[in-house]
Parts: C-alpha cells; sequence; structure tokens
C-alpha cells in the first residue's frame, strides 16, 4: 500500500494504485515514498523549533508540506539531505510507517 498527498488540498490517503486521483478536488496525488513526517504543535513558532533542530545538526531540508491541522497539531511531511541524523530527532518517522495514512483509503 502506498502512501500519497494531494499538492493542491494536502489531503493524505493510501491505495495500492500507482496513480490516484484526489477524493476532494480531483488532482492527481502524489506519492509520499522517502518523506518524513513530524506532528508539531499547532501554535505559532513550533514549526521553527523543529526547523532550528534540524539546523543544528546540519540537516538541510529540501522540501516542506504542512499536510494536516487536527487536534492542535500540525502534520508536517518534508525531506531532508540526511535523512538517518533526521530520524534521531524525536517524533520524526518515515511518513509511510505513520499509522494514520494506513486508515485512509483513497478510491481507486
Amino acid at each position: 500500500m502506498r502512501k500519497f498527498v494531494c499538492p493542491s488540498c494536502s489531503e493524505i490517503c493510501a491505495s495500492p494504485n500507482d496513480r490516484v486521483a484526489c477524493q476532494v478536488c480531483g488532482d492527481p496525488m502524489s506519492p509520499i515514498d522517502g518523506s518524513l513526517h513530524v506532528s508539531v504543535p499547532d501554535r505559532p513558532g513550533e514549526l521553527a523549533r523543529f526547523l532550528k533542530a534540524l539546523a543544528e545538526r546540519e540537516i538541510n531540508v529540501t522540501g516542506l508540506r504542512v499536510i494536516a491541522r487536527r487536534n492542535e497539531r500540525a502534520h508536517v511531511l518534508f525531506s531532508v539531505d540526511k535523512v538517518e541524523a533526521a530520524l534521531g530527532i524525536d517524533g520524526v518517522r518515515r511518513a509511510e510507517d505513520v499509522p494514520a495514512f494506513d486508515e485512509l483509503a483513497c478510491a481507486d
């Protein structure tokens, strides 16, 4: 099962297919293979605090997208140049391993 995110409206889902259209807006969704995930408190400055932790470890962010804001948390997908180093930071996981993504099924 692959996980996908819509670049237009940030909806997320999982599907066994390689091509998926967003159920919300109809745009093609992008696979999140290789992306990382972190959930931070949905308050001003919290994402900046997380990005500072990456910078202190000399980890360069190459892509970033807030994909959801739920239950006072902001869920962020991002990619970096030093994946293993980023995985050493509390709360960072490979996006494909985030259980919440498994609960969402795309229309085929």
